[in-house]
């Protein structure tokens, strides 16, 4: 293995855990790749394909492949299909009833899967290690795997039977099966929040393309804050987002009230003072009377206010 890059690829049977596993692989190391060469030729085998096309298709500039096959215990397999049934369909029967045909269906496959590893060993150019596996545990993978130095994608990729799509790891599975046209083999580039925000960005009108400048104008969130607030990165959630949004703004409002009451001053008071203004300043139960008749005003009566000091 020495000086020689692998692929790796996490692969198996549906509902095995392959994307629970890859998920969590991906994010510490982005050139981990699912499903690959095995899947492809084990269900070219399931559904009558042309293996031996596709075959040729990857001998073409074969790449050195590392395939963690994981293929559960029946205990646990049992337990995942519990735990998507329980959680997903408990009180639908029909669900149940599809679920529970699916997965013994599913479960049949891997005879391809040892099939399409027998049949690549005797006609693939490329190195194919295969490492099985009984579980998705992550720690048990990273100790497996640990040997191999990884590709890193989609660097020196240039075999045709290679497609590789730059997206977010929650869209790849699906934009995966329509990219792999049951042939090509389909790697993940996993975008950057700021390159997912980006693309999100120039597919949002004037309005609300400035609606998402304003968020940085006027607040300190950053790129990042906001692809963690949306629950999936679509632009119609982005258009949602930035709908629902609220500015939390400090104001300070100056409102300046010009009113006419009548007060009455006691005579005595105007001996101690030079003006009328001062004798009222002077009495507190006179200013009351100014106030209350003030508060009335600005109850019944339209007031204009000034907005100042935004923060």
């Amino acid at each position: 293995m020495e000086n020689e890059k692998y692929v790796v690829t996490i692969d198996g049977t549906d509902c095995v855990g392959k994307s629970t596993l890859w998920k969590k692989a991906n994010g510490v190391n982005k050139n981990i790749q699912i499903r690959g060469i095995v899947s492809n030729i084990a269900y070219a085998i399931k559904y009558g394909r042309n293996v031996q096309e596709l075959i040729d298709l990857y001998n073409q500039n074969p790449v050195n492949y590392v395939v963690y096959l994981i293929n559960p215990i029946n205990d646990k397999k049992l337990e995942m299909l519990y735990n998507r049934i329980r959680n997903e369909m408990i009180y639908d029967n029909d669900a149940i009833s599809k679920e529970l045909t699916d997965a013994g269906n599913t479960w049949k496959d891997y005879e391809y899967f040892e099939k399409a590893v027998e049949t690549l060993k005797a006609k693939y150019k490329g190195k194919l290690e295969i490492i099985e596996s009984k579980t998705n545990d992550y720690d048990e993978f990273a100790d497996r795997i640990k040997l191999y130095e990884i590709y890193d994608i989609p660097e020196g990729f240039e075999n045709p039977g290679i497609k590789v799509v730059d997206c977010d790891i929650d869209e790849f599975e699906s934009r995966a099966k329509i990219v792999s046209e049951f042939k090509y083999i389909v790697f993940i580039n996993k975008l950057s929040k700021e390159q997912i925000m980006t693309n999100l960005y120039y597919g949002l009108d004037d309005e609300h393309q400035t609606m998402y400048n304003n968020i940085f104008e006027y607040t300190t969130n950053d790129v990042e804050d906001i692809y963690d607030d949306l629950e999936k990165h679509t632009v119609d959630e982005l258009v949602d987002y930035l709908e629902d949004y609220e500015l939390r703004v400090e104001v300070e409002a100056k409102c300046e009230v010009s009113t006419w009451t009548e007060v009455y001053v006691p005579l005595r008071q105007t001996v101690h003072h030079d003006s009328l203004e001062d004798a009222i300043y002077d009495d507190n139960c006179l200013m009351d009377d100014i106030y209350d008749a003030v508060k009335d005003n600005v109850y019944n009566e339209e007031v204009d206010i000034e907005v100042e000091n935004v923060r």
